[in-house]
């Protein structure tokens, strides 16, 4: 009896390893190989303080810069960003960005209510393209009213989007198109967000609207002095684990505090433009 072998091949160095498992087919062998779960794409959330140090030097797959026109010269992608006005042109993009962080006053300060006719705008003008919810902030500190006439003097990320949802289908009758669900997470003393708790969440609110994708397009190891290079690991690590979480973005930003460098904050880049500690992780 003649046995028939097959090259497995080379592995990329960049493939996480696989168990290979012989099965038996007649008279032939075939290895079937495992494929680790998806790796969500890293990005950067890039600010003028470093960002394109960032997307350059980490060799990010893709980048956002809060708007709808690309900034930077780099093969990574560019996602744009539609905030309050509605251009006529965003970049190309498979993907189109609601607004930055409409829960947290300092940013867009939108109540729900306020941007269902922007989204409807959005949805007619790129009905070509994937629309990824606007990125709420996992605690937030706007003052809104739900549908059923609730005040919620803080809003929190989650509630923001399950009341934009409702009050879209009060004016229009129909489910808002949300391809991708995306969410902001800051560890102390910036926001109090758990990574695993606000994950788990999000990815939840995903599945129980059909969503198979959740981005998180803004996060960091700690601006302000909280130095935490373990952290970034251990998140990274984590958001591997979680199929739906197909892309994140660090957000890149020299200058919290006034003094730059590895010892001060957690840019990914320094003012002369070289890699931090946490550069280095992130590449």
């Amino acid at each position: 009896m003649i046995v028939l072998v097959l090259g497995l091949g080379l592995l990329a160095q960049c493939e996480p390893q696989v168990t290979l498992k012989q099965t038996r087919r007649g008279a032939i062998y075939l290895p079937a190989v495992y494929k680790a779960p998806r790796q969500p794409l890293l990005g950067i959330a890039a600010s003028w303080n470093g960002g394109a140090d960032a997307v350059r030097l980490t060799r990010a797959d893709w980048y956002l810069n809060w708007s709808h026109y690309p900034s930077i010269a780099t093969n990574a992608a560019f996602v744009p960003m539609i905030n309050i006005y509605v251009p006529d042109d965003a970049a190309e993009s498979d993907y189109v960005m609601g607004a930055n962080e409409p829960n947290v006053a300092a940013q867009v300060n939108l109540c729900p209510a306020d941007y269902v006719a922007t989204w409807r705008e959005i949805e007619i003008r790129y009905s070509n393209r994937k629309l990824v919810a606007p990125g709420v902030g996992d605690a937030g500190n706007v003052a809104c009213v739900s549908p059923s006439g609730i005040v919620q003097p803080e809003i929190s990320g989650l509630s923001w989007l399950i009341d934009f949802r409702d009050y879209y289908i009060q004016a229009y009758g129909r489910l808002p198109q949300i391809d991708v669900i995306s969410f902001h997470c800051y560890m102390p003393p910036e926001s109090p967000c758990d990574y695993r708790i606000a994950t788990s969440r999000f990815v939840a609110l995903a599945k129980s609207w059909g969503v198979s994708e959740v981005w998180v397009t803004e996060f960091d190891a700690g601006k302000w002095g909280a130095q935490n290079p373990q952290y970034l690991i251990d998140i990274l690590a984590y958001w591997r684990t979680v199929p739906m979480i197909t892309r994140i973005a660090y957000y890149q930003d020299f200058s919290y505090p006034a003094v730059s460098g590895d010892g001060n904050n957690s840019a990914l880049t320094n003012a002369a433009g070289q890699l931090t500690v946490y550069g280095e992780l992130y590449k």
